[in-house]
């Protein structure tokens, strides 16, 4: 019985895998289609603000990623909480914009965040509440039918040893790196405007 679980757990750690690269590729063909409208025309109060990171389309280069297996991301509950920690940004991927410096987080951090919460619902303590869980579910599955990503992937998986074929499916993808400098810019940013106030 035990061997099952531990090959359900090896599954779902598999698809939340390729949940990361479908969203991914969600996040680069919004910012694809983003409208070339200045990030200083908005007010951002209400619905006038960007609905997508103002980050230049042009500066978004891509990236291949293979899907592989990791052992860098284990399914520990808050064992392995600091490394699910450790993929966001130090402001969990909130970024304040605009004159007023209205808050937001992004649809990629809110992911990885999503991430992180089945991590702990998978271990031992049973952190996050069921209806954190359902949340999250919901919204990464949203995520994935909302991107549509009809890659081909090598169907035999189940029949696979993951743990000697560890390589899958090599997508072409928004390079997630200029997200965390630009993160990594407005945390520095908005320390810099707190650091003022005080």
């Amino acid at each position: 019985m035990k061997s099952v679980f531990l090959n359900t757990k090896q599954i779902i750690v598999f698809l939340l895998g390729i949940t990361c690269v479908l969203n991914m590729r969600f996040i680069w063909v919004h910012l694809s289609t983003q409208s070339p409208r200045n990030q200083q025309a908005f007010s951002y109060r209400g619905h006038d603000r960007p609905n997508h990171l103002p980050i230049p389309v042009a500066t978004f280069p891509t990236a291949l990623m293979t899907v592989e297996e990791s052992v860098h991301y284990p399914v520990l509950g808050s064992t392995s909480d600091k490394v699910w920690s450790s993929i966001t940004s130090s402001s969990y991927g909130y970024i304040r914009l605009g004159p007023e410096h209205r808050l937001f987080d992004t649809s990629m951090s809110h992911e990885l965040h999503c991430l992180r919460v089945l991590n702990l619902a998978l271990g031992e303590s049973h952190i996050p509440e069921t209806k954190h869980i359902q949340h999250c579910l919901n919204y990464i599955r949203q995520g994935i039918l909302c991107d549509s990503d009809l890659t081909l992937e090598p169907g035999d998986f189940e029949e696979r040893d993951l743990t000697v074929e560890k390589v899958g499916a090599t997508y072409v993808c928004r390079d997630w790196s200029l997200w965390y400098n630009v993160m990594g810019d407005h945390d520095v940013l908005w320390s810099n405007i707190t650091s003022g106030l005080r």
